[in-house]
């Protein structure tokens, strides 16, 4: 049987070595974001309320953003991975709660080419000045995130595909149990073990590629966009046996 496979990825913690929203808070960010942060912790606000009211106090606009986003590491497995993705001919997509500008800057730097980038839109009001729109919103209103990770996988949905997700924490937890496969580690790797969600904990990239090899039969030199399912297969729902 032949199936198509697209990876939905997480960026902050997941692609790079620490959350980059939260690095720019701590080093561009006017005094107040920590009080926001509470709200947001203690559920008072969503996460795209606080996203919005953070981005608002960020200083220097778009230039301090980019000299700050020097501290910010890809995972050293990341970049290969995304080159397999590619020669497979496999969709690699970037969803994250983050900044989109942000993300592109980041793979685009270190050379780095994906699919599509799903993430809030970073706004320059002027130089000094920067805010956030939510094009990746929930649109039925049923989630708090400025990005409703759960509907963009539900459109990847189509007939044979399977929908690869790969996270680590809080804002992936509403679509653990949409994925066809789950590769989880940190916050998210705990939230799916303690609901009863299958997924595979992993450390790098290195570890769900090789996952993935071994449970399509992929090949190195795939041309035609498709992957036979190897082993004991995937269904809709059902962690696979890796």
């Amino acid at each position: 049987m032949k199936a198509s496979l697209s990876i939905y990825c997480d960026f902050d913690g997941t692609i790079t070595t620490r959350d980059s929203v939260d690095f720019l808070l701590e080093n561009v960010a006017a005094d107040g974001w920590k009080q926001v942060e509470e709200k947001w912790e203690r559920g008072e606000i969503g996460s795209r309320d606080c996203m919005a009211q953070q981005v608002r106090l960020f200083e220097g606009g778009w230039a301090a953003m980019e000299n700050a986003l020097s501290g910010i590491i890809v995972d050293p497995t990341f970049k290969n991975f995304a080159f397999w993705c590619e020669k497979n001919c496999i969709d690699l997509h970037v969803v994250s709660d983050g900044i989109d500008r942000t993300i592109d800057f980041v793979l685009g730097r270190d050379g780095i080419k994906v699919t599509t980038i799903s993430a809030n839109a970073l706004v320059e009001e002027d130089s000094q000045t920067v805010s956030l729109e939510f094009p990746f919103a929930s649109r039925s209103g049923s989630c708090a995130s400025g990005v409703c990770k759960c509907e963009i996988l539900e459109k990847g949905k189509v007939g044979l595909s399977k929908r690869i997700f790969i996270g680590d924490g809080r804002s992936d937890f509403c679509c653990a149990n949409k994925a066809d496969v789950l590769f989880a580690k940190h916050r998210l790797a705990k939230y799916c073990a303690e609901n009863q969600i299958a997924y595979t904990e992993f450390d790098d990239f290195n570890d769900i590629k090789a996952a993935l090899t071994k449970l399509f039969a992929l090949s190195e030199n795939s041309e035609n966009g498709s992957v036979e399912e190897g082993g004991k297969g995937v269904r809709l729902g059902q962690q696979p046996a890796i």
